[in-house]
């Protein structure tokens, strides 16, 4: 849904913002398969996708108050952009969390496909980082570290026991 928005002042507080989102896609048949496992202070988790004539064009731009897709705010300047047509595409998606930090990789791989994109965004909430390009065939990586639910684990230091030859001196 096509979508732009722009603000020096919200609720009479100074709270700029410029934000311009655009997409199409569409594929014939399309598939995907994921596995996780959590524990209380980690969570570790891939992805699998495939699709079979599939196509999209996309245009994400922000800078300033940046409202996320899951309805949280942050600060920065983001910008994505691109257009793909291929015949078939898979992707594998792989990522953790540990301590609040959220690190997230991905990789895709085209044939038959005709692509170029790109994104980036550095935030208050993290930095991610992709790139895509194909000529017949082609493939897209993408890094993206999410630190803003970082908490350093609590540590009852008198519960820590130091072996009694710990130190050569």
């Amino acid at each position: 849904m096509p979508k732009m928005s722009t603000a020096l002042f919200k609720d009479g507080e100074f709270d700029p913002q410029l934000a311009l989102y655009l997409e199409a896609s569409g594929s014939i048949l399309a598939g995907d398969a994921s596995v996780r496992y959590e524990t209380d202070d980690m969570n570790v988790y891939g992805n699998a996708e495939f699709a079979v004539g599939h196509g999209e064009a996309k245009l994400d731009a922000a800078i300033g108050k940046i409202q996320n897709q899951d309805g949280s705010v942050s600060y920065g300047a983001k910008v994505s952009a691109g257009a793909e047509v291929c015949a078939v595409q898979g992707e594998v998606e792989g990522g953790f969390d540990l301590f609040g930090i959220k690190v997230k990789a991905k990789a895709k791989g085209k044939a038959g496909a005709l692509s170029a994109k790109g994104d980036a965004a550095l935030t208050t909430d993290g930095i991610e980082c992709s790139a895509s390009l194909a000529v017949l065939f082609g493939g897209e990586l993408s890094l993206a570290v999410d630190w803003s639910e970082f908490e350093l684990p609590e540590i009852n230091w008198s519960d820590v026991k130091l072996p009694k030859d710990w130190w050569p001196f």
